[in-house]
């Protein structure tokens, strides 16, 4: 999925703050000016500085972010491999990089019910 947000590496949290209002995710990548993929803004966890606007300039994005690693998804990776990282890590979703190049998200929901719809249809073959 790529209709995540991104926010850059140098923002303050008032930018963040910005795109979230314009956003119905809650995990935002962090890229440099060359797309790389630098970390991650969870909402859930900037949740209790989000409300408060004299943080605003005072808080970078690299205060906040999380690193993506360990658990970041090769573009080329295989399907076992993924269902391995969602199972690890619990999480909903896990960024997709082609080399260091963000490229999106993956979510555990849309892996899972494609896995389902092909199962059944290699049961009705």
């Amino acid at each position: 999925e790529t209709n995540f947000r991104k926010v850059f590496e140098d923002d303050k949290l008032r930018d963040v703050v910005k795109v979230i209002s314009k956003s119905n995710r809650n995990v935002f990548p962090v890229v440099d000016k060359n797309n790389k993929l630098k970390g991650i803004v969870v909402l859930d966890d900037i949740r209790d500085i989000i409300f408060k606007s004299e943080m605003y300039d005072k808080v970078s994005v690299r205060e906040i972010m999380i690193s993506p690693k360990p658990y970041l998804v090769n573009i080329n990776e295989n399907m076992e491999k993924v269902a391995e990282k969602f199972q690890l890590t619990g999480n909903f979703n896990l960024p997709v990089v082609d080399g260091d190049k963000y490229i999106g998200f993956i979510s555990r929901a849309r892996v899972f019910s494609n896995y389902r719809r092909l199962l059944k249809k290699f049961s009705e073959d």
